[in-house]
């Protein structure tokens, strides 16, 4: 049975969105939470309530940078802080705007890659790229864009929040999240 979830538009209010790491602003005007991210470094927010089996959907558009992902998160747990920000624990689903994506986890800060990036036709380059899982532990299915990409078996790890990355920011390579 997949869990009741939750469902953020950012239109008026971030609630139980929590920042990680990096700056992470509500922009109401235009309906959206954005980063400008932190160079050598992930940016992150997460939502603060965790879940097990469900349905996740992020809507989201890196302006530039062509080669660094932006990623949605699975199963995770931020803390400790590593040195790049990066997540301790989490699967992280990644694509770039070379139009490609990733699939890999760290569990402890240690990562493994389970499909490596994988260039796809469905990947909007520098446009609004819409990131689904349906998770059903231990299974989770993935697409982009409506595009299915397939099922994964995975164990590890064990956590229960759900977030948002982005790597290698700066002044000009916002991500913007229209809804999650």
């Amino acid at each position: 049975v997949l869990g009741k979830g939750f469902k953020s538009e950012f239109i008026d209010n971030a609630n139980k969105w929590l920042t990680w790491n990096g700056v992470w602003t509500l922009n109401t005007n235009k309906g959206r939470m954005q980063s400008n991210g932190v160079s050598g470094q992930y940016s992150s927010m997460y939502f603060n309530e965790g879940y097990y089996n469900y349905e996740y959907t992020v809507r989201m558009k890196r302006k530039t940078n062509v080669f660094s992902e932006n990623s949605i998160i699975l199963h995770g747990s931020p803390s400790p802080m590593s040195g790049t920000a990066a997540w301790d624990d989490g699967i992280h689903f990644s694509y770039s705007n070379l139009g490609d994506w990733i699939l890999w986890t760290t569990v402890d800060g240690a990562y493994t890659i389970l499909d490596n990036w994988t260039l796809n036709s469905a990947i909007n380059k520098f446009g609004w790229n819409e990131l689904k899982v349906v998770v059903n532990r231990p299974f989770v299915d993935l697409w982009i864009n409506g595009a299915y990409l397939g099922w994964y078996q995975i164990s590890t790890p064990n956590e229960a929040l759900v977030g948002i990355s982005m790597y290698n920011g700066g002044a000009d390579q916002p991500l913007f999240v229209d809804y999650a």
